[in-house]
């Protein structure tokens, strides 16, 4: 286990409503509710990458990744989902300001059924400290 997870794992042992699965180089927090979806992080030697759904970034600095990966765990952060059809298409990471939810970075797929109705979904997690 590298470094920076055993530091991730120790922090996350602090809340409660999730699980966890880890393995050399990556963590991921299960969410299993309709209402949230999966973070994940992984990395090793300066290449990382957070995950939230089908949403995820790139990062060169493990400070920024970790940040994010925290973040995607929090209730300032939501993950849009637009659909074409049942098909998930792109994911939009959204972060709540005072005037209400802004659009952050999106990952959509190449190839999408563009002719069928378009939807939103909103997914959220929140980890409570344990008491």
């Amino acid at each position: 286990m590298l470094a920076w997870q055993k530091t991730i794992l120790a922090r996350l042992t602090r809340y409660s409503g999730h699980k966890l699965s880890y393995d050399a180089g990556s963590i991921s927090v299960l969410c299993d509710n309709p209402e949230s979806d999966d973070v994940s992080i992984w990395g090793d030697e300066g290449a990382f990458i957070v995950s939230f759904g089908g949403w995820h970034e790139h990062f060169d600095d493990l400070e920024d990744a970790k940040n994010c990966f925290a973040f995607c765990l929090t209730g300032p952060c939501r993950l849009k989902v637009t659909f074409r059809g049942d098909t998930e298409s792109t994911w939009t990471l959204q972060t709540r300001e005072a005037g209400g939810w802004e659009d952050g970075s999106t990952t959509g797929l190449l190839f999408i059924p563009f002719w069928k109705p378009k939807r939103y979904e909103f997914r959220h997690n929140v980890l409570l400290l344990k008491a």
